[in-house]
């Protein structure tokens, strides 16, 4: 076995070993493996239940696999899907779920894995936002899980996915369809730069301008691309070693997970009142710390924050605007918890490069004695 193909197996024994499943396949990014799942099923124009408060390359893999996006509110106190608000989108038979684990927190999988057994669904764990680690059993849920390498994410290489499942057909036929897709290359991190910077722009107002949300048709078509690329074999030795620095005790990284686990803490000091995080539990290990605050100081504390150049976001906005844009026939649900939730979040940096909490954390409490809040 040569170098490069032990560094991919040396990866793939760890996610193999951590979550129990007997295949993993790697592929150009987290949703290039959702597409995949759902072309190797055989679903062609079917409903694929999704959080209306995730990434929208969620809703661009399904509607690029030939399925219907269906949007699905989420619990206010978690943000996550649960069992009820899947009944509630009103969907008797989906073909598939995707429940993601927002911002590194895992999502009541027991429950909706259930939930989809009793409506003949398939499951896709999107973990996209969170990784393996010792005692969880994230990556083991459903029919198939995702995991993401991407850029920000807990094990950054800048691009790579991996789809896991026990299934040994499915693993085959997913392949197939993963195998002829083109290779990771400067034009696609070019392509995605300038969607993002798009994309940060439009998203901020297209609910307060409603016109903006009809440029997503086009930009679909020039960017859709992105959703779906392969990755070349060589790279997985930073593959292993980020994700071994992740899965160390040593608090002496910016990279481990344990590091992420004290800067958490950190931020923990700025709950008060209406101003709250998600419920965690201590062994969490986040993607970016979630601050909520009242909706009505929100954009005036972000532009705040970014005047200051640190590094605070506001993902995931609520998908409904981009859902009605890109397929205005398929009837989406209410989802007002996940609209609110997405009027409420600013997402706060755990590692480098971000910027340390105690910047961001002066600079917050600054602005709250200035507006006395």
């Amino acid at each position: 076995m040569g170098y490069r193909q032990r560094n991919r197996q040396r990866v793939a024994d760890r996610f193999r070993a951590a979550t129990a499943r007997d295949h993993v396949i790697f592929t150009g990014r987290g949703a290039t493996a959702i597409w995949a799942a759902l072309k190797a099923w055989g679903f062609t124009d079917q409903p694929v239940l999704i959080p209306a408060n995730t990434c929208y390359i969620v809703l661009w893999a399904v509607l690029l696999s030939g399925n219907r996006p269906i949007l699905v509110d989420v619990d206010p106190a978690t943000g996550m899907i649960t069992p009820e608000t899947l009944s509630a989108a009103g969907i008797e038979r989906p073909t598939a779920v995707i429940p993601c684990h927002l911002y590194g927190l895992p999502a009541p999988m027991a429950e909706i894995c259930a939930w989809a057994t009793e409506h003949g669904a398939k499951v896709i764990e999107d973990a996209a936002q969170a990784m393996i680690m010792p005692d969880s059993r994230v990556g083991s849920w459903g029919d198939a899980s995702i995991f993401s390498f991407g850029s920000g994410k807990l094990v950054d290489v800048g691009y790579r996915g991996a789809l896991l499942c026990s299934d040994a057909e499915l693993t085959a036929e997913i392949k197939r369809h993963v195998e002829p897709l083109p290779l990771y290359a400067d034009h696609l991190a070019e392509l995605e730069k300038q969607w993002l910077t798009i994309y940060w722009a439009t998203h901020q107002f297209e609910t307060e301008n409603i016109p903006i949300s009809s440029l997503y048709p086009t930009l679909f078509q020039i960017y859709r691309n992105i959703t779906l690329y392969n990755a070349p074999s060589q790279g997985f030795v930073d593959v292993y070693q980020r994700l071994s620095t992740f899965l160390s005790s040593s608090p002496a990284s910016d990279f481990s997970s344990v590091r992420r686990q004290l800067r958490a803490n950190e931020y923990d000091r700025l709950v008060s009142g209406t101003w709250r995080t998600l419920p965690r539990a201590d062994d969490t290990v986040l993607w970016r710390y979630p601050l909520l605050v009242p909706p009505e100081v929100r954009g005036d504390l972000f532009d705040e924050l970014q005047a200051r150049r640190l590094d605070v976001t506001r993902w995931y906005p609520s998908l409904q605007a981009m859902a009605h844009a890109l397929c205005p026939k398929v009837a989406q649900p209410p989802t007002p918890h996940a609209d609110h939730f997405a009027e409420c979040i600013l997402n706060l940096p755990l590692t480098w490069p971000g910027d340390p909490p105690e910047r961001i954390i002066d600079a917050i409490l600054d602005y709250r004695n200035e507006q006395r809040l």
